[in-house]
C-alpha cells in the first residue's frame, strides 16, 4: 500500500510541474513570445495585435489576441492590409508590405528583410564577449599543428577519424576570428562586463593531435578560474566534430583517454555549446513531427538529446572558409556568368537513415532522366577532385541531399562559391538552422520537399527554378550573400563575430526545460502577424 502511494504521490508531482510549466509558457507568450530583448537591437519597436496560429504540441492553448512587442524599421502608421510570414524561432521580425504592391517594373527588387539585418548586424553593439588568454587554455603548439601539414595526429590516426581533420582546422579558424576581434561595441576585456565567456580550448583539434596532458591541463586551468567557479553558465565553447558532445555520452568514451572525461563534461555543460547541429531546436522538430521524418527512431533518439544547457548550431560552415575553395562573391553579375544549371554528384555507396533512395533518387527512380534536366548541368555519380571543383564552381544551382545526417558539407562549399542551394531535407532547417536569431534557410537557399522530390525528382528540380522570378532570384542571392558574410571568415566584409554575438545572446534566453519538453513556443513551423495601424 505505502509503494503504491509512492506512485501516486510521483504522478501528482510529475503533474504539477507540468502545470507549472504550463503557467510559465503562457506567462511568456503573453509577456515575450520571442525571448528578444528590446535593449540587444538598439531599434524602436511597435506594438502589434494580431491572431495567432502556432503548430505547437497538441492540447496547447493560445490566446485568441495576443500583445506582442517586436523589433521593425516599419513605424506604427503601417496600413492594416500589410502582413508578414516567419518562423517564430526566425525573430527578430521583419514587417514587409504586401509583394502585390510591389511596382511591375521593378523586376530586380532588393529584399529590405535582408537588407535590414545585414545593417542590423553592421551596427550591432550592447553585448560583448570576454576572451580567456592564458596558454594552457589556447593551446598555440595544438594550432600550430593544424597548419602543419605534415603534423602526426594522435587519434586522427584511427582511419573512420580522418574525416574530421577539415573540421579539427576550421575550428581553430572560429576561435581566432573572435580572439582577432579587438572591436569594444562587441568585446570586452573586463570579464565582469561580458554578456558571456569565450573558452578557446580547441577541442577538436586537441584531440586530433594533442596528448592527453594538453586537455587535463586545459580543464585544470577553466575549473580554477574564479569566474568560471561563480558562472559555469556563461562559458562557451566550440566544437564542430560531429562525435563530442553527443547526448547519448556513449560517444564519448571515445575521448575519455584525451582527457575529455564524463566528469569534465557534466562541469562544461551548464554553458553555451555551438555545435556542428542544434540539438535542442531539432528535438523540438521530432517531438512536433514524430511520424514525419526517418530519424525519430530508438537509435538515433539518445544521441538528440541536449547535452549543455544552450545550443546553436554553426553547421558544417568550416567548409565555407576552407581556403582551397577560391571565394566567389554572390553577386548576380557573378552568378549569371556561370555556365552550368544544375551541380550534384555522389557516391554509389548506401547512406544511413534511409537517405540513399534520396541521394540516388536521380540516377535510380522510375521517374529518373537526367538528361531532361534543365541543361548545361553536372549531375552524376562521384568524379576527381579537379574536375568536382571546376563543375561546382562553374554552378548556379548546387542539390544538397541529406546524407546520413539530415545536412550535407556541400551546403557550406556552394555558400563559399556563390552557388544557390536546392536542398533535398526537410529536416535540415531544425537540424543546422543558420543564425537562426536572424535567417531562414528560404533567404538564401530552395527547399524541396523530400516527398515531391521522390516521386518525380527531375521534374520537381526544373520546377523549382523556372518557377523563379527574377525578383525571387535577386533576393536569393541577396540572401546568399549575406549568409556569405556570415559564414565566411576570410570575407572582405565579414559579419562572422557580430552573428556570433547576437546568435549566443539570443540563445541564452532560451528556456532548456521547454526545449526538453518539446513544448516551446521557441519552435514554430509559421505565423502571420498583421500589422493594426496607429
Amino acid at each position: 500500500m505505502a509503494r503504491h502511494w509512492g506512485f501516486r504521490f510521483l504522478a501528482l508531482a510529475v503533474a504539477f510541474a507540468l502545470l507549472l510549466n504550463e503557467l510559465s509558457l503562457m506567462k511568456s507568450l503573453m509577456v515575450n513570445p520571442f525571448n528578444l530583448d528590446p535593449v540587444i537591437d538598439g531599434v524602436p519597436s511597435v506594438t502589434v495585435f494580431n491572431k495567432i496560429t502556432l503548430p505547437l504540441a497538441q492540447n496547447t492553448t493560445i490566446p485568441s489576441t495576443v500583445k506582442i512587442v517586436t523589433d521593425t524599421v516599419q513605424d506604427a502608421k503601417t496600413p492594416n492590409n500589410d502582413s508578414v510570414s516567419f518562423d517564430l524561432i526566425s525573430a527578430p521580425v521583419y514587417i514587409t508590405t504586401s509583394p502585390n504592391k510591389r511596382s511591375q517594373n521593378d523586376v530586380t527588387h532588393a529584399d529590405p528583410k535582408i537588407s535590414w539585418f545585414a545593417k542590423r548586424l553592421e551596427t550591432f553593439k550592447g553585448r560583448r564577449y570576454y576572451v580567456y588568454d592564458h596558454v594552457n587554455l589556447t593551446l598555440p603548439h595544438i594550432r600550430d599543428k593544424s597548419r602543419d601539414p605534415n603534423a602526426l595526429p594522435t587519434w586522427g590516426k584511427q582511419k573512420w577519424a580522418k574525416r574530421f581533420l577539415p573540421y579539427a582546422q576550421g575550428e581553430v579558424r572560429f576561435y581566432e576570428a573572435l580572439e582577432a576581434y579587438r572591436g569594444e561595441n562587441l568585446r570586452t576585456f573586463d570579464i565582469e562586463d561580458a554578456d558571456f565567456i569565450l573558452v578557446p580550448i580547441p577541442l577538436g583539434a586537441a584531440i586530433f593531435w594533442g596528448e592527453r596532458a594538453d586537455l587535463e591541463g586545459a580543464f585544470g586551468q577553466l575549473f580554477n578560474e574564479p569566474y568560471f567557479q561563480q558562472h559555469p553558465e556563461k562559458h562557451l565553447y566550440i566544437t564542430n566534430n560531429e562525435r563530442l558532445f553527443r547526448g547519448d555520452l556513449k560517444s564519448m568514451y571515445h575521448f575519455a583517454e584525451s582527457g575529455l572525461t564524463k566528469h569534465v563534461v557534466t562541469k562544461l555543460s551548464r554553458g553555451i555549446l555551438v555545435k556542428d547541429f542544434d540539438p535542442q531546436y531539432f528535438r523540438q522538430y521530432l517531438m512536433n513531427f514524430p511520424k514525419n521524418n526517418d530519424w525519430n527512431t530508438e537509435d538515433n533518439f539518445w544521441q538528440w538529446l541536449p547535452s549543455f544547457s544552450h545550443h546553436w548550431s554553426l553547421g558544417y560552415s568550416h567548409e565555407s572558409s576552407d581556403p582551397q575553395y577560391n571565394l566567389t562573391l554572390a553577386t548576380l553579375d557573378n552568378w549569371s556568368n556561370k555556365e552550368l544549371n544544375f551541380f550534384y554528384r555522389t557516391t554509389k555507396g548506401r547512406s544511413l537513415n534511409n537517405s540513399t533512395k534520396y541521394r540516388h533518387a536521380l540516377f535510380q527512380s522510375e521517374m529518373a532522366d537526367v538528361e531532361r534536366l534543365i541543361q548545361p548541368s553536372a549531375v552524376g555519380y562521384e568524379v576527381g577532385k579537379k574536375r568536382w571543383l571546376r563543375e561546382i564552381s562553374n554552378s548556379k544551382y548546387c542539390i544538397v541531399v541529406r546524407g546520413d545526417n539530415p545536412s550535407s558539407r556541400s551546403m557550406y562549399v556552394s555558400i563559399r562559391l556563390g552557388c544557390i542551394p536546392v536542398i533535398v531535407s526537410d529536416a535540415l532547417p531544425y537540424y543546422q538552422p543558420v543564425i537562426r536569431s536572424l535567417l531562414r534557410y528560404e533567404d538564401f537557399s530552395i527547399l524541396i520537399n523530400e516527398t515531391q522530390f521522390l516521386s518525380n525528382p527531375v521534374e520537381t528540380l526544373n520546377a523549382a527554378i523556372s518557377s523563379l522570378s527574377d525578383d525571387d532570384l535577386k533576393q536569393k542571392i541577396d540572401g546568399l550573400a549575406l549568409v556569405q558574410r556570415i559564414l565566411v571568415l576570410d570575407h572582405p566584409s565579414s559579419l562572422f563575430v557580430p552573428a556570433f554575438v547576437h546568435e549566443t545572446v539570443a540563445r541564452q534566453r532560451d528556456n532548456p526545460m521547454q526545449f526538453l519538453l518539446g513544448r516551446s513556443f521557441a519552435y514554430g513551423g509559421g505565423v502571420e502577424i498583421s500589422i493594426k495601424s496607429g
